[in-house]
């Protein structure tokens, strides 16, 4: 397998703007990197200076790449599953893997700080085993055929890929 490269789009700080990720992310396909990259960050400690309390939601960024590109994959280098509702997360994945041509990349991880449970959901830590991890994201695309059982509603029937990422011991 041959090595690949990326970027991660401009989503920190003061050079974060809709403009910016396109000028990148076209560039990025023009020089004929392989993917571009965002990060999902909701909170982190007030006393950290990185990353840039600054930042441009991961969702929009990300779709807002694919809107303007044809060939780069469009990856999330960790997206904190536990931070997110499933049915909504499986929805909006597939979604933006189906309108960019399977170019979606979901690098899934448990987050790296233990502010990322501080982002209002309820229920256990980010790190605990009953909160949906990529395998619960993936069950939203097995057909429910049980009476009275709903199913969200899928723009496509395959799951995009998942990259699985993190250590448990540092949550």
């Amino acid at each position: 397998m041959a090595m690949t490269y990326g970027i991660h789009l401009p989503q920190y700080g003061r050079v974060a703007s809709g403009d910016a990720v396109v000028r990148a992310a076209r560039h990025a396909e023009d020089l004929g990197f392989s993917d571009v990259w965002v990060s999902d960050h909701i909170v982190h400690p007030a006393e950290q200076t990185y990353p840039s309390p600054f930042l441009l939601d991961p969702f929009a960024t990300r779709s807002w790449a694919a809107a303007v590109t044809t060939r780069v994959r469009l990856g999330t280098s960790v997206l904190v599953v536990a931070q997110h509702n499933p049915v909504w997360l499986a929805h909006h994945l597939a979604s933006v893997d189906a309108m960019s041509g399977g170019r979606l990349i979901v690098g899934a991880g448990i987050g790296w700080s233990r502010s990322s449970s501080a982002c209002g959901a309820t229920g256990p830590s980010p790190s605990s085993p009953s909160r949906p991890g990529p395998d619960g994201i993936r069950r939203e695309w097995i057909p429910v055929s049980s009476p009275g059982r709903t199913r969200p509603m899928m723009p496509q029937p395959r799951h995009p890929r998942f990259r699985l990422r993190g250590r448990p011991d540092r949550s």
